[in-house]
């Protein structure tokens, strides 16, 4: 049984691996040479996993060992399931213990009474889990045992052994992303079929430690089938779910490794082109269709036929779309045009699908943004508003030419993770970008993914010579 502390595990990192069941062994009773004449007192010899020599749940290996604390409390239930006492130790060795209790003396046991006793309370409940052995081991360590009364007077009851058995499995997490690095979860969400959250209700368990870690323990009773992981670090989150079903006996220790993947970073804002200039601001788009713009920060959105005019410094206009092959296609490609200084940002994937363009990252189509800002030279970035372009994979000729000759573009945030090699698929996309921001000592900075797999080139068609580099 696992108790109240901390547990050891081994370096053997399976998938999911069992460990042994908690073993019992049997021992003579001495009877307590002091006894009251009110109420009989009950005795019984109790039994954990292997012992060790510190009060403690311990990894050790690949299983898990557990201790006798003197501040147990074990509850006494008769065949009714009616509570008749609680059970402290008199003493304790390791995972021997000898428990007693003073029994009310309205109470009256016989031999061949059968009795359950449950450790450390009745009903189970487990949620609000820390993560760690000790916290299981306080709150969560839910045993129980069945035992016979074998002797049975006026004063004293004596019963057949207890061997604790746990009623959940303990499950020790190990956290990483795709690259096989540690991540440091602030929460854990385990959610899968049957799995309990208390006695009575079904239902995902969130784990939150006190500190982010890439260990996590958890007690978790019931679970049978497809396991998914659901793990949040700073303000991004990370999923993982198992191939198969699986399943957790109670009474057994597993170790997981999960590969967890980032799920994409929600970019709720359409792309916004603002007026920073006091004559006002006029913004074209040719060769378009299924556009839509507004005016009025998202609230009502117009069919976009003609150009826009922005009168004062302030004014802004947002777009969103559903664009076919026909907009993005080798002619007659859509592009924005921008009279006047322009604050540019939002996230350019809602010229694509206007309902679900904020955690969108694929794109749709080969040549996809090709040429979009091309000789926008008045377009520039305002503090806290990223221009984001969150596709992670890159196609054919997708940004080609895109921000080609926009003078006083200073910033772009491009979260692609594969496919650099995609032909055309950068080719000068930020050709004398920034060029008049750097002639003037100004920056100019380009965001990157942290999980890139490829280096990007130091060039017009990667990132430009003289920009500055920083990771999301």
């Amino acid at each position: 049984m696992l108790t109240k502390a901390v547990r050891k595990l081994g370096n053997k990192i399976l998938l999911l691996i069992a460990v042994i069941a908690w073993t019992a062994c049997s021992s003579d009773l001495v009877r307590e040479d002091t006894l009251s004449d009110k109420g009989c007192t009950l005795i019984v010899d109790a039994f954990k996993s292997q012992a060790t020599d510190t009060r403690a749940l311990n990894p050790d290996g690949n299983k898990i060992v557990a201790t006798w604390s003197m501040d147990d409390h074990v509850t006494v239930l008769n065949a009714n399931n009616a509570e008749i006492g609680s059970m402290t130790p008199t003493w304790i060795d390791g995972n021997h213990a000898k428990l007693k209790t003073k029994l009310n003396s309205s109470i009256h046991l016989n031999t061949g009474d059968q009795l359950t006793l449950v450790f450390p309370r009745t009903g189970r409940d487990y949620t609000g889990q820390k993560g760690t052995l000790a916290d299981i081991a306080t709150n969560y360590d839910y045993a129980t045992a069945s035992v016979e009364v074998k002797y049975a007077d006026e004063s004293f009851v004596s019963t057949t052994d207890a061997d604790f058995k746990n009623q959940q499995a303990i499950v020790r997490f190990k956290l990483t992303d795709r690259n096989d690095q540690p991540i440091n979860v602030s929460s854990l969400t385990i959610a899968a079929d049957g799995l309990r959250q208390n006695t009575s209700t079904n239902g995902a368990i969130t784990i939150t430690p006190t500190v982010a870690t890439d260990e996590i323990y958890a007690a978790l009773s019931g679970l049978n089938g497809i396991v998914t992981l659901s793990a949040t670090v700073g303000d991004r989150t990370y999923s993982y779910t198992t191939t198969g079903a699986k399943e957790f006996a109670n009474s057994k220790f597993y170790m997981v490794k999960a590969k967890m993947k980032k799920n994409p970073a929600a970019y709720p804002e359409p792309l916004t082109l603002e007026c920073n200039d006091n004559h006002g601001c006029l913004i074209t788009v040719l060769n378009s269709s299924n556009l839509e713009y507004s005016i009025d920060g998202g609230t009502t959105w117009e069919p976009y036929y003609d150009r826009i005019e922005l009168q004062n410094i302030g004014d802004k206009v947002s777009f969103r779309g559903t664009w076919s092959t026909r907009d993005t296609g080798s002619s007659s490609r859509t592009k924005f045009d921008c009279e006047g200084l322009c604050f540019i940002y939002g996230n350019i994937m809602s010229l694509l699908d206007k309902e679900n363009y904020a955690t969108m990252t694929e794109l749709p189509y080969d040549y996809t943004f090709s040429n979009l800002f091309e000789g926008n030279e008045n377009i520039t970035h305002t503090a806290g508003k990223d221009l984001v372009l969150p596709a992670t994979t890159l196609r054919e000729g997708c940004y080609s030419h895109l921000f080609s000759g926009c003078l006083n573009l200073n910033y772009v945030k491009c979260l692609a993770t594969t496919n650099i090699d995609a032909e055309l698929c950068t080719y000068n996309w930020l050709y004398n970008a920034g060029r008049t921001i750097l002639d003037n000592d100004g920056k100019c900075t380009f965001v990157k993914s942290a999980d890139a797999t490829f280096n990007w080139p130091r060039s017009d068609s990667g990132i430009p010579v003289g920009w500055d580099v920083k990771t999301e």
